[in-house]
């Protein structure tokens, strides 16, 4: 699937969301006794990808990307979908029992999310948004300066 060069660096950091996302759905379904012994790392792993990657991501994508070429409701659903992945990573994070369920609930957000800014949202960008406009986002990003804050480190073990 063609993508801008401006939207680039953002795919790639989708790409690594997809990566988390799987790896969380593994794990919630790897059983209590796995869950419990990696559960305190996996709380660690999570915590330093949310203040180093994903946090940094999504206040990109809210102030970087040309708003004003779509429809509000585009800007509205984004914002949700931020908040609701957010708050899984905060309640993950403040639970000191495994929490299956939350995981999965996690897992799933970042896939549905990251599918479906590259599959819709960044189309609709690239479909109405103008040359010129796209490049401000290249220079909003500082192309591509987020994507160096991803660390492989960081990822859930896999089952």
């Amino acid at each position: 699937m063609y993508r801008d060069p401006a939207l680039k660096p953002l795919s790639r950091e989708h790409h690594f969301a997809l990566i988390y996302g799987r790896r969380l759905q593994g794990l919630a379904d790897a059983g209590p006794a796995t869950l419990r012994s990696r559960w305190p790392g996996l709380c660690d792993r999570l915590g330093l990808f949310w203040e180093r990657s994903l946090a940094a991501h999504f206040r990109a994508e809210e102030a970087c990307l040309p708003w004003s070429w779509l429809a509000p409701s585009w800007r509205v659903r984004l914002l949700e979908e931020h908040a609701a992945i957010e708050a899984c990573v905060r309640r993950v994070r403040r639970s000191d029992q495994p929490q299956p369920r939350l995981l999965r609930s996690l897992g799933e957000w970042l896939v549905h999310h990251a599918r479906w800014e590259e599959q819709t949202l960044f189309r609709e960008f690239q479909d109405a948004v103008p040359a010129a406009a796209l490049l401000e986002v290249r220079r909003c990003l500082g192309d591509g300066a987020t994507e160096n804050e991803l660390d492989p480190a960081w990822l859930p073990d896999s089952v």
